[in-house]
């Protein structure tokens, strides 16, 4: 975290980039869906 923190707003920015660029949008709205469900479930 200290390294992190040591980087440059810019540094971090694109870093913050990277790591939501690899986040699977596939994998997001399979969770989404299977948390609606519980949610549907527990409701009924």
């Amino acid at each position: 975290m200290k390294e992190i923190l040591e980087m440059s707003v810019a540094e971090r920015i694109l870093m913050i980039e990277k790591i939501w660029d690899s986040i699977d949008p596939n994998n997001i709205a399979t969770t989404h869906e299977q948390e609606l469900d519980r949610r549907l479930s527990r409701y009924k």
